[in-house]
C-alpha cells in the first residue's frame, strides 16, 4: 500500500511539542486540512480504470499520538474490489518476458511475456503538489507559539 510522508517537518513537529497543546492543537488542524488536500488532489489525479474502487481508497490521517500525518491508498476492499494494486499504479511495474523467474511468481517461470504497468504518481505527486504549502502553514503554527510565548 502506497504511503505519502512530507519531509522536513520533523523538526517543526518536535518545536511544536515544545509549544504546548494549544500549538498542537493548531498543528493538527494544519495537517488534518492539509491531508484532506493532498487525498483530494491524489483522487481528482487518479486513473479509475476499476471503477473508481483505487480513488475511493485514498485516505488521509493525522495520529493523535504522534502529531504525524499520512496518505495512503489501497489495502482494502472497496465496493467488493481487493484495491492491492494501488503500488503498482503508483510505481509501475517491468515488462516480464516468457521463461523469466520474478519473486511474485513463487520462482515460477511465467509462461508467457506480461507487459509491465506504467507507473502514474498520483499520491507522490500529490504531496509534493502541497509539501512546501503544508510546511509554511506549520511554520506559522510554531512562530505564533513562539510568540505567544516570549509575551506569555
Amino acid at each position: 500500500m502506497p504511503t505519502v510522508r512530507v519531509e522536513g517537518v520533523d523538526r517543526l513537529v518536535r518545536d511544536l511539542r515544545r509549544a504546548g497543546k494549544e500549538a498542537e492543537k493548531e498543528a493538527r488542524k494544519v495537517l488534518k486540512a492539509q491531508g484532506e488536500k493532498m487525498k483530494a488532489h491524489a483522487q481528482n489525479s487518479c486513473p479509475t480504470g476499476d471503477g473508481g474502487a483505487l480513488k475511493k481508497s485514498i485516505r488521509a490521517f493525522v495520529s493523535e499520538q504522534t502529531l504525524e500525518a499520512s496518505l495512503t491508498a489501497g489495502g482494502k476492499k472497496v465496493d467488493g474490489v481487493d484495491v492491492y494494486y494501488a503500488q503498482f499504479v503508483e510505481y509501475g511495474t517491468r515488462d516480464v518476458k516468457k521463461g523469466e523467474e520474478t519473486k511474485t511468481s513463487k520462482r515460477k517461470k511465467h509462461a508467457f511475456d506480461r507487459r509491465g504497468i506504467q507507473e502514474t504518481p498520483f499520491m507522490r505527486n500529490a504531496a509534493r503538489a502541497h509539501q512546501e504549502e503544508t510546511f509554511d502553514k506549520l511554520s506559522d503554527v510554531v512562530a505564533e507559539a513562539y510568540r505567544k510565548g516570549a509575551e506569555g
